[in-house]
């Protein structure tokens, strides 16, 4: 019985420093401060090409969409223990069986969600909407 407390103890121990290492070490830092950054939605087969741009002292990608969601037509999801994604830009909602909104950060892939993305100033960050292959 107490090998097994203690086991137990030692895996949630362990859990917690995982968690540490990818939070205080691994996502990237977002800066404080006033940035201007760019916002792209592309949805090819709807004719949609338009770009926004904010100033903002907000830190993370997913603040400033949900802030300004209104504009830009933008509904999000959730996935457990991950965070939110966009499912939906222009009042287009993507087909979640075929489709999704690919988040691109000055032309390449993202590599977080808009919740672990950091604002930097001059950064235009893209949503293409893109089949599954």
């Amino acid at each position: 019985m107490l090998k097994k407390i203690f086991a137990i103890i030692a895996v949630l121990l362990v859990a917690v420093a995982i968690f540490a290492i990818y939070k205080f070490y691994i996502l990237p830092k977002a800066t404080a401060g006033q940035k201007t950054v760019s916002i792209h939605i592309i949805v090819e087969h709807q004719d949609i090409d338009k770009k926004f741009t904010y100033t903002t002292k907000l830190e993370y990608l997913g603040e400033l969409l949900k802030e300004k969601k209104d504009e830009l037509g933008a509904d999000f999801g959730e996935f457990t223990g991950l965070g939110a994604y966009v499912k939906t830009m222009m009042d287009y909602t993507a087909d979640e069986s075929k489709e999704y909104f690919c988040i691109k950060i000055n032309g390449m892939d993202a590599e977080y969600g808009i919740d672990q993305i950091p604002l930097n100033d001059g950064e235009t960050y893209s949503f293409v909407l893109t089949t599954w292959n």
